[in-house]
């Protein structure tokens, strides 16, 4: 397992590994390529979870995070 990288139990059919490998393709084929690439709903609604606590949190706190500019 890579460090930082979490471990989803998937289901024994989560996805079509033909449809996985021409989305590969595709992507390794886009300019530019993208840096990741979820294949499957379990992944896609894994990943948007984990990004939706930052960024609430982000959002939330914004305003006392900008203001640390200098006066003018």
């Amino acid at each position: 397992m890579l460090c930082g990288a979490k471990q989803i139990a998937a289901p024994a059919a989560d996805g079509n590994p033909a449809k996985a490998a021409a989305a590969i393709l595709e992507a390794l084929a886009a300019d530019p390529v993208p840096l990741r690439l979820a294949l499957g709903d379990t992944a896609v609604d894994a990943i948007s979870a984990d990004l939706k606590a930052p960024t609430e949190e982000l959002a939330a706190w914004e305003h006392v995070s900008r203001a640390m500019n200098f006066d003018d």
